[in-house]
């Protein structure tokens, strides 16, 4: 198994890993949604995409506008999801603010230190993250509908126009455009370590996380700066994200379905949004980004083009969650109490199995910052863009502890300087066979020098793999 893995290139199993834990985390948020809907909407077992009936009655609820029965019914149901989501969120954000995440103290030769990540510690830090995924869905759904009730109703189009364009610039302005990202756009980890991922945290938090190194401690802000960074990234914020995802993906399901009531559009609507989502993931990643920095100098550039890939991303992220979670809808079982409780159930087995259970956080119990992450700063090893390393995932890494990644860093820096001397080897060698004037063409039973070079090296990297 090991031997076929190895023949597998690099890049595919980035992109792989990708996309599998990308739909795993859509799955998840299907389900749960699905479910909130039987619960607080009593939608039927049998709703669907073509019937109109499913998102807790949304056809039959814009019909009837706006005193009808399943018009009222929805706007209950975003009441009492976004009630409960609350709830959780503080909490969810209580346990993990009050060291609930870390490791017992313990005292070794005087000292103390944090201690292994014991079976029961690894279950609270599970706990905390369902409960704080649990959560932002709830408050999505409740801040969607809201919005299908209120932001221009007898106009949709232009309500979905509005919200995708007024919650993205508000994200922008912020400072947070990177909220309005999921996976498979960007991905947090579970550990290994002591810290938690970038979780229940602030704009102001999150920021002095990222720019500054991982012993340097944040500046001190006034008690009305603190106040005003806790009710804007838990309350106002969320709402902005999810405008831009209600519009965004109103949107698409417009352009490329027409909410038509023939099953082959809605078909077609999946095949035309799978292509767009590999068209933004593709010229948005890292190694096509990348090149970016060494093209353009200018700071002020590079943020603009950064804001503007955030931006392209976010909106293949809209469209990948869209194709997945209707091929769950339409597909898979429908959208029947069986039907979403495995898509919630396997999800969070297979995410958690994986180390990434913590994808599931979104607004408002995670969020991300426009900035440049300082190359020592504390997040920056549980967070990763598209396409995310393979090697970065651990199995069962909620439970890992902090030697894991540090034996990684370690094989990284073997594996880095064993490339340096084979290239430096390379160098004088060659330089070696020109001063001897060996610039004629060698035998066919002679070995090349740069080959047998990189065969040396090659071997001193299996040596240190070993070791």
């Amino acid at each position: 198994m090991a031997s076929f893995l190895s023949c597998i290139p690099l890049p595919l199993k980035d992109w792989s890993y990708t996309i599998l834990l990308g739909a795993l985390v859509t799955t998840y948020w299907r389900g749960t949604w699905v479910l909130l809907d039987i619960w607080t909407c009593d939608q039927p077992h049998t709703a669907s995409l073509v019937g109109g009936d499913s998102f807790c009655f949304l056809v039959p609820a814009m019909e009837d506008m706006p005193d009808g029965y399943y018009w009222e019914l929805r706007k209950r149901s975003a009441r009492i999801s976004y009630g409960i989501g609350l709830a959780l969120l503080f909490l969810g954000v209580t346990m993990l603010w009050s060291g609930m995440w870390l490791p017992k103290l313990e005292v070794l030769q005087g000292m103390q230190i944090r201690g292994d990540v014991t079976p029961s510690r690894a279950i609270v830090r599970f706990l905390i993250i369902y409960i704080l995924g649990f959560s932002a869905c709830c408050l999505w759904r409740g801040i969607w509908y809201w919005a299908d009730a209120w932001i221009l109703p007898e106009n949709p189009l232009g309500s979905y126009w509005t919200t995708s364009l007024v919650g993205s610039t508000t994200a922008f302005l912020c400072g947070a455009g990177a909220s309005l990202l999921a996976p498979p756009a960007i991905f947090l980890l579970d550990g290994p370590g002591e810290n938690p991922p970038p979780i229940g945290v602030t704009v102001a938090s999150s920021y002095y996380s990222l720019t500054l190194p991982y012993n340097e401690k944040p500046p001190a802000l006034p008690l009305f700066v603190r106040i005003a960074d806790v009710v804007g990234s838990f309350v106002f914020l969320p709402f902005a994200v999810v405008w831009f995802w209600r519009g965004t993906w109103m949107l698409l399901d417009h352009y490329f379905w027409g909410f038509t009531l023939e099953p082959k559009d809605v078909w077609h609507s999946k095949l035309w949004g799978f292509i767009f989502a590999i068209i933004c993931f593709a010229i948005t990643c890292e190694p096509a980004f990348g090149r970016l920095d060494r093209l353009v100098s200018n700071r002020h550039v590079l943020g603009l083009l950064g804001r503007l890939r955030t931006w392209i991303l976010a909106w293949g992220t809209v469209s990948f969650w869209r194709v997945a979670w209707y091929v769950w809808d339409e597909f898979l079982g429908g959208t029947s109490s069986a039907s979403a409780w495995a898509s919630h159930v396997i999800s969070l087995v297979c995410l958690t199995c994986l180390g990434c259970v913590s994808s599931i956080n979104a607004p408002a119990s995670t969020l991300g910052v426009d900035a440049v992450p300082h190359k020592e700063c504390a997040d920056e090893p549980l967070f990763a863009m598209i396409p995310i390393p393979y090697e970065l995932v651990y199995v069962f890494a909620i439970g890992r502890k902090e030697s894991a990644r540090t034996e990684m860093k370690d094989k990284e820096k073997a594996d880095r300087d064993v490339k340096e001397k084979t290239y430096r080897d390379i160098e004088l060698t060659t330089s070696s066979a020109k001063g001897a004037g060996a610039e004629e063409k060698l035998d066919d039973d002679e070995e090349p020098l740069v080959e047998r070079a990189m065969e040396e090296g090659d071997d001193e990297k299996m040596e240190t793999d070993d070791g």
